[in-house]
């Protein structure tokens, strides 16, 4: 089997660089930088495993091998995302019947209301000669009301995370980083654009104005991507 913190070790002596300097070009902290480099995995972490594909990524390492090697260290664990989809695909099963048998039933009661509508017999009833109306000399203009139309300035994008992960967010030029972990989100306002760097992004949602655009990757652990009005 491979090993992950050997080669990265390797690769970035090969090239004379301290941890520092590659905590300082990748924004991963040094913490987690040795962590790799002393393969101290404990258990599954997307959050490293975005991590070991970057690190490789920026030594000019192929990260498939890597990633792989890290996938199989708990072969035997199944990934947060795997159960979520698993959980949804079931929820969308169940609904998709539930919404078969509602209409089955609106269909066959409207079936059974037709036939019970009796037929409308002729009104016999003598005809009435309408009273002609007499307008009033003066008239009130009606004014229709005023149509209020919403206009949404700027853009609004809310972040959630069903595990832990970290963003790279660049609002109308300002740029910053933080940690989110799972279960929480993060709401984001610009001007003109919100560009965001996604670690992790398979477990990242993001709502933008107010619309659900879901997952950010399916495949992918780090994902950039620029958002605008």
């Amino acid at each position: 089997m491979v090993d992950i913190g050997k080669v990265l070790r390797e690769a970035r002596e090969k090239k004379n660089l301290s941890i520092r300097e590659v905590s300082e070009q990748t924004l991963i902290r040094e913490y987690y930088l040795e962590k790799i480099e002393n393969n101290e995995f404990d258990k599954y972490d997307g959050f490293i495993h975005a991590y070991i594909r970057k690190y490789a990524t920026f030594l000019w390492l192929n990260p498939v091998p890597l990633s792989t090697a890290y996938k199989e260290l708990f072969s035997d664990e199944e990934e947060p995302k795997e159960q979520f989809v698993s959980i949804l695909r079931r929820n969308y099963k169940g609904m998709i019947i539930a919404a078969f048998v509602i209409v089955l039933i609106v269909i066959v009661a409207l079936f059974f209301s037709m036939k019970k509508v009796p037929l409308q017999e002729p009104d016999n009833s003598p005809a009435v000669t309408p009273v002609e109306e007499i307008e009033p000399d003066e008239t009130t203009p009606i004014i229709p009301d005023e149509t209020v139309e919403e206009v949404i300035e700027g853009i609004n994008i809310i972040v959630h995370a069903d595990a832990k992960c970290w963003v790279g967010v660049t609002i109308d030029g300002k740029y910053t980083q933080l940690f989110i972990n799972g279960g929480e989100s993060r709401e984001f306002k610009g001007e003109e654009y919100i560009k965001i760097l996604f670690g992790n992004a398979r477990h990242v949602y993001v709502t933008k104005n107010g619309q659900n655009i879901g997952q950010v990757s399916e495949n992918k652990d780090v994902v950039e991507v620029i958002y605008r009005r």
